[in-house]
């Protein structure tokens, strides 16, 4: 009886234990198509921006503490840098086409995140008249705020040999 009584006591105070656990919540089911499809909504309203030169249209896409890293500048961080970068850009450069293709869009099992990997291709015309072809590949982080994809951090690198070299 007494035996008994040790094991039934062991099995509450176990029973107790697993009770006082803290609870994981389920994972929300992520779709991943309507992400990608929301991703490349935001992809054409960037191309659109950037087509049009309105820096701040650019920067409205980008998360309050987004990181940019543009080729051959310091990095910026906060959508006032951002918009700044831009500007600064569109005084020397006159986009004339952009195409933006994702070739990888992985979602976080949280779905609050994702990251992008694609390719990218365009001309422009410089300050001095001259005309410039581009194509090169980019890696962005998209955060879910509020419903909203927003880039939180986006860099791309030219694929073009570098001046000079």
């Amino acid at each position: 009886m007494l035996q008994n009584m040790k094991m039934l006591g062991a099995v509450a105070v176990l029973g107790l234990a697993a009770a006082c656990q803290p609870q994981q919540a389920a994972m929300p089911t992520v779709d991943a198509a309507a992400v990608r499809t929301a991703i490349e909504g935001e992809n054409a309203k960037w191309t659109q921006a950037y087509l049009a030169k309105d820096a701040a249209a650019l920067a409205g896409l980008y998360t309050e503490d987004a990181i940019l890293a543009m080729p051959n500048t310091p990095r910026v961080i906060g959508r006032e840098a951002i918009a700044a970068a831009y500007a600064a850009v569109f005084t020397q450069v006159t986009p004339a086409t952009n195409d933006v293709t994702i070739d990888r869009l992985e979602v976080a099992q949280s779905g609050d995140f994702a990251y992008v990997v694609g390719t990218y291709g365009g001309t422009s015309t410089m300050a001095d008249g001259s005309s410039m072809a581009d194509t090169g590949k980019y890696t962005a982080v998209f955060k879910n705020v509020n419903g909203q994809w927003m880039l939180a951090l986006d860099g791309w690198s030219s694929d073009m040999p570098a001046g000079g070299m």
